[in-house]
């Protein structure tokens, strides 16, 4: 067959295919979170995967998975973290079928790898989405995984406030920040890009007023503010 037609026959077997400059399929890797038997019409998005690049290098983890692979072309998958949940994991026949509860079971979200840490959210409970939010039957949870200390620690707060304040500025008492895996530039900082309308409108909540950022600081923040335009683009960095 010619190779649109390969590909077609792979979709949903394979969690990665690697395919060259001239479009030859140099290597695929079977998907082994399959549905068997799977004949309701309806299915749950419960689990995206993840995927992000990092000093060059590509790195993923397919839906229902509890491994994050290095991709080494032409053909390799080397094993970097491994999220062992126990009889917290959702399988992929569990997680897509609307009539099987999620209770006291964890969903991995979003995963931002960076310097020093990695920055993950999971749910529990139920999955994320406008509903379960509404009725705040899913918990959403805030975690650091120290590479140093090889240690993983929850962030406290309000597993159902969906709009926490997570990381906050205690440099100059500026906009908190928890990253996703877009914001990790190439030599693993934070990065942030801002509207100058919105440092002009935090700098007026009661979270920078209360700030113990020191003073000077907070006054340079406020200078910046003034001296920009709403539609000002502003990139903050956290190293």
């Amino acid at each position: 067959p010619d190779r649109n037609t390969y590909i077609k026959n792979l979709r949903g077997k394979n969690m990665l295919g690697i395919i060259g400059k001239q479009g030859d399929i140099l290597a695929t890797f079977a998907k082994l979170e399959q549905l068997k038997n799977y004949t309701k019409s309806l299915m749950r998005g419960t689990d995206r995967g993840t995927q992000y690049e990092k000093g060059g290098n590509f790195f993923f983890r397919s839906d229902f998975n509890d491994t994050i692979f290095q991709v080494i072309p032409p053909n390799r998958l080397l094993p970097v973290y491994v999220l062992n949940l126990g009889n917290y994991k959702v399988s992929k026949q569990e997680g897509v079928d609307p009539g099987v509860s999620l209770e006291g079971k964890i969903i991995p979200q979003d995963w931002a790898d960076t310097k020093n840490y990695i920055f993950m959210t999971f749910t529990k409970d139920n999955y994320d989405c406008p509903n379960t939010r509404k009725s705040k039957s899913v918990k959403i949870y805030h975690s650091m995984f120290s590479k140093e200390k090889h240690q993983l620690f929850i962030i406290e707060g309000d597993p159902t406030d969906y709009t926490p304040q997570i990381l906050k500025n205690d440099i100059d008492g500026g906009v908190p920040v928890w990253p996703q895996s877009f914001m990790v530039g190439k030599n693993g900082e934070i990065l942030l890009s801002l509207k100058g309308s919105e440092v002009k409108s935090h700098v007026q909540t009661a979270h920078f007023q209360k700030s113990t950022a020191m003073a000077d600081r907070k006054e340079n923040l406020k200078q910046l503010a003034a001296s920009v335009s709403d539609q000002d683009d502003i990139l903050m960095i956290v190293e």
